[in-house]
């Protein structure tokens, strides 16, 4: 799991980037719709993230770069979002791309409120879980590049964060 604490308490700010959908590209680049569950690439009038939705993100940069022409394959993902929880600033998805015995991933992503050093601040959590027969395969081939994609992402939500302070 990835943790990063940010020299802010929890505000506007500090929104998940799968629940503010249309700032997200302030944060990442990575283009981030709802669409439709029979379709993955017909995005839905209303992108507004619900529990179920699906979402599809394109492109996935692995490690993460913000050069499109520095990956030299263009790769995507199709998500549905399992939890979204505005209150508890905490929201997950899971991958619907293959056959859970063949690959099931799953992330969360959590904002929470902890006192270090005699402030409040908030710590930012990315858990990303991989199961399945390939999930061997993935982590040799990608986990490098994931723990850096994940990295950076906090990166990009701490920067966010604290010039909004």
């Amino acid at each position: 799991m990835e943790s990063l604490h940010v020299r802010s308490v929890l505000s506007k700010a500090l929104q998940l980037p799968l629940i503010d959908i249309v700032n997200a590209a302030t944060l990442n680049r990575r283009g981030q719709i709802i669409v439709s569950p029979k379709s993955p690439k017909t995005p839905l009038s209303d992108q507004t993230p619900v529990n179920g939705a699906y979402l599809r993100m394109h492109p996935v940069h692995i490690p993460a770069t913000m050069d499109d022409k520095s990956v030299w394959l263009a790769s995507s993902s199709f998500e549905r979002i399992t939890a979204l929880d505005h209150e508890n600033f905490r929201c997950a998805w899971v991958n619907e791309a293959l056959p859970k015995w063949l690959l099931y991933t799953e992330r969360w992503q959590t904002l929470t409120t902890v006192h270090r050093d005699g402030k409040d601040v908030t710590r930012y959590e990315s858990l990303l879980v991989f199961w399945g027969v390939l999930a061997y395969l993935v982590n040799v081939l990608m986990g490098s590049g994931l723990k850096k994609s994940s990295q950076a992402m906090g990166e990009a939500l701490k920067k966010r964060a604290e010039d909004a302070v």
